[in-house]
């Protein structure tokens, strides 16, 4: 399973093993374990955990046969323990590729039980080895996608339910809350579009403490009003989608306001690469290029302003910039990772634009011309997708 942050997945894990309790006449086994608490500093011990985890499912095996009940193993953060065998640098041990190994002879081996179901849950499928990934493994991947206007609309009626049983949320909040209209004087949902599950968990949470300063304040019962959940908007941001306010640091220093006649046109020109093409066959990715002479130019300025008035007349659905100093601290191994990250979260969306700064100094190596062969090869992969 491929999880999304913030999406809920181990509260889908719950209802599903509910689920499986209430239809079998068997009650089922349920093992939930966190990827990191696998690992162990004595070599040896992580394997022997791995092991630990199907032994109830094969002892069972061994006695009942298909009369065995079912065991579910879940496997939380699995990234942590399933990474791509070799990738590791720093693993001198060699301790990471040996849990691979017993995972994949535990899941697909010369003995293995039938009686058993194991769940990955990771953010980052992409560092998974992969031949965990293939037929009578984990052949079926399910991606959690960020919830839609009526999902929304239900987590947050899930997470105010206490609320309006005690009478702690005003009327107009909750029809605020219930509003499934969209656009700009829509309700609650409408306005918090790209938030995942954990983040509406957080929204509510931030008007309950605006509610609650003010009752100490005034010395009167707490009360979420509408105006707590407004307030609380600009307190909680969603993760992914647009980051307009990232983009408007670029250029608001630099006098940029309306467009001049050429920038209106390349404006048009960014907004016509930003839609997705109707012909069959058309490459997933377009780029253009923005190059100017010499330094202090204000392309990034303009390029930035361009993808924020896009994002704020819903050209596009998702907008961000990504600049060399969002890849520091990393070997080309990271930075190549977080260039992957990038365009796989705007391929997620919809309409999307991504600006990258700075190309010169994002692709900077030790290769010819001094650019990085790894980081560059990577970039063109990307750009032909």
């Amino acid at each position: 399973s491929l999880d999304q942050q913030g999406s809920s997945i181990s509260f889908l894990i719950e209802k599903v093993y509910l689920s499986l309790d209430q239809q079998g006449s068997s009650h089922p086994s349920l093992q939930v374990v966190n990827g990191p608490e696998i690992l162990d500093k004595f070599v040896g011990e992580a394997e022997r955990r791995v092991r630990a985890l199907f032994e109830p499912a094969e002892a069972e095996w061994m006695a009942a046969g298909d009369e065995s009940a079912l065991h579910v193993i879940v496997l939380d953060e699995m990234d942590a323990i399933a990474r791509k065998r070799g990738s590791l640098g720093g693993d001198t041990s060699g301790v990471r590729d040996s849990v691979v190994n017993q995972l994949l002879s535990k899941m697909d081996g010369v003995n293995q039980a039938e009686n058993f179901l194991v769940v990955g849950l990771t953010n980052r499928p992409e560092l998974l080895d992969q031949a965990l990934l293939r037929p009578g493994r984990l052949e079926v991947h399910l991606r959690v996608e960020l919830p839609d206007l009526l999902g929304r609309r239900d987590i947050l009626r899930i997470h105010t339910r206490a609320m309006r049983s005690s009478g702690s949320l005003s009327g107009e909040a909750a029809a605020f809350i219930d509003s499934a209209e969209e656009g700009e004087h829509g309700g609650l949902p409408a306005r918090c579009e790209h938030f995942s599950g954990a983040e509406l968990a957080g929204l509510v949470r931030s008007a309950a403490s605006f509610a609650l300063a003010r009752s100490v304040v005034n010395e009167t019962g707490a009360s979420v009003r509408r105006e707590d959940l407004e307030r609380s908007l600009g307190e909680v941001s969603a993760a992914s989608g647009r980051r307009e306010e990232e983009l408007e640091m670029r250029f608001s220093s630099h006098g940029i306001s309306e467009p001049s006649t050429k920038h209106a046109m390349l404006l048009r020109e960014l907004s016509r690469f930003a839609r997705p093409s109707p012909l069959p066959g058309a490459p997933r990715v377009q780029s253009v290029l923005l190059s100017a002479n010499g330094h202090g130019s204000g392309v990034t300025a303009l390029g930035a302003w361009c993808a924020s008035l896009a994002s704020k007349r819903g050209t596009v659905d998702w907008a961000r910039l990504l600049t060399p100093s969002d890849l520091m601290g990393g070997d080309e191994a990271a930075r190549c990772a977080e260039l992957k990250a990038a365009f796989a979260e705007a391929r997620g969306m919809r309409r999307s634009i991504l600006v990258l700064d700075d190309v010169d100094r994002l692709v900077s190596g030790n290769g010819p011309n001094g650019a990085s062969p790894s980081i560059l090869g990577t970039l063109r992969a990307l750009l032909r997708e």
